[in-house]
């Protein structure tokens, strides 16, 4: 998180300090903040449907696939971060 430009710095592990507030609980790692959003993300988008519809099983299948599809723009991947994809 906090991009690439020079001027943005991370600001991951302070999220997740500030995500991790109660002692009692287990701190919140990135990698595990991440995965959540992934799946959050593959939900909304039906990757589940898809993945089943195509016959992948496995992740190296789906990188052959990706690699042959153009890359999206800042306003596609912004549209999927706000959840208007």
């Amino acid at each position: 998180m906090g991009g690439q430009a020079p001027g943005r710095r991370n600001i991951t592990d302070e999220l997740c300090r500030a995500l991790s507030s109660d002692p009692a609980l287990p701190r919140l790692e990135s990698g595990r903040l991440r995965s959540s959003w992934l799946v959050a993300c593959a939900e909304r988008i039906g990757l589940a449907g898809f993945l089943q519809a195509a016959g992948i099983r496995c992740s190296q299948r789906l990188g052959d696939l990706a690699a042959r599809l153009p890359a999206a723009t800042d306003t596609e991947l912004l549209a999927l971060l706000e959840g208007h994809a």
